[in-house]
């Protein structure tokens, strides 16, 4: 997903999660996030398909993916500088239905250590 594929303008905000809207389904923009994700560098550890694992057993649920992605080589020193940003490490990336209109939701950044912006 590129920026200009972003259907918002201006991402919704409650509680330090940003909210923003994807002209795709939400597995192909997991796939894609994941895509770009790795072309930067990054490792994805791993994608959670929360909508399969309900259907697994029975349930009912939206389509829910969450992207787990990220960096030692950036996460480390942020964790060095504030170990509790180990909480909000590796970053995750919400992919869910809203009633038709696939939304992409992360939490705000977490603090860099100084010299690192």
């Amino acid at each position: 997903m590129s920026e200009n594929e972003r259907v918002d303008a201006q991402p919704s905000e409650a509680g330090g999660v940003i909210t923003r809207s994807s002209p795709r389904s939400v597995a192909t923009t997991a796939s894609r996030l994941s895509e770009m994700a790795s072309a930067k560098g990054m490792k994805v550890f791993v994608v959670v398909d929360h909508s399969q694992e309900a259907r697994d057993h029975g349930l009912e649920l939206r389509d829910t993916m969450v992207v787990v992605f990220g960096s030692p080589l950036a996460g480390t020193p942020v964790m060095q500088f504030s170990p509790l940003a180990a909480l909000d490490l590796p970053l995750k990336v919400l992919v869910w239905d809203d009633g038709g209109q696939t939304k992409v939701s992360y939490t705000a950044t977490v603090p860099s250590p100084p010299g690192m912006g």
